[in-house]
């Protein structure tokens, strides 16, 4: 998906298991895409759980990664 901010970002969305509350956001990490490409590849890949955790860098971006 292209976006202002860059071109070819995938939009990921999430679901907080204790509340229940749906989320989104978009990445232009290769890690992330990777992976999401590779369960794209498996049959009933999709949805899948993990825990995504964030990460601060350069002061103010944030990296979102799974575990």
């Amino acid at each position: 998906m292209d976006t202002s901010y860059g071109n070819s970002r995938y939009l990921v969305s999430f679901k907080v298991k204790a509340t229940g509350e749906w989320g989104k956001f978009f990445t232009a990490s290769e890690e992330m895409k990777n992976i999401l490409d590779q369960i794209s590849d498996i049959e009933d890949g999709f949805p899948f759980e993990t825990t995504i955790v964030s990460e601060i860098f350069d002061g103010n971006k944030q990296k979102f990664s799974f575990t």
